[in-house]
């Protein structure tokens, strides 16, 4: 249950990450698995390293289409605001925390959620802004099965009197 919780959070932060940009889906295609050798991590410019840092681990062994599409991303990243860069990066670092099998199903998720209508999107987006939202300790009970509603019917509950005139 929880690691579908997270997958479902990594989803959340694919379709986010898609706002940005739209470059992280896998192959629409066959010609995108024909992508030609992308330079070795250690033939990338001083700009792209700096950028792509929190990939450095796993640079050379990703699929050269991947590297392409993280490569785009650097081309835009100095158009980006500095808040926009830190979520990037920050993206960057927790997609490579993923095991090839949570990466997978996370795809598979930003995939499904690309093809909701608008409506169901922005109800998504809006549930998402509520689970960012939670402080640490919400989101262990969010991840252990408690419902957000649940989570800030608590909140309120537990939150201080104001005081009395």
């Amino acid at each position: 249950m929880v690691k579908a919780r997270v997958v479902g959070i990594v989803a959340g932060l694919l379709f986010g990450f898609s706002l940005v940009s739209p470059a992280l889906g896998a192959p629409e295609n066959l010609s995108l698995m024909a992508t030609p050798p992308q330079p070795t991590w250690t033939e990338l410019t001083v700009k792209q390293k700096i950028v792509l840092a929190p990939l450095c681990d796993s640079w050379d062994s990703l699929e050269y289409y991947r590297q392409k599409k993280w490569l785009s991303i650097v081309n835009r990243f100095s158009s980006l605001s500095p808040a926009e860069q830190r979520r990037v990066q920050e993206q960057m670092q927790e997609w490579n925390t993923l095991t090839p099998e949570q990466q997978e199903e996370a795809r598979k998720n930003f995939k499904t959620t690309r093809r909701l209508s608008h409506e169901k999107r922005q109800e998504f987006r809006r549930k998402w802004a509520e689970y960012v939202s939670l402080s640490e300790s919400e989101k262990k009970r969010f991840l252990q099965g408690e419902s957000l509603e649940s989570i800030r019917k608590g909140s309120s509950e537990n939150a201080p009197d104001a005081p009395t005139p």
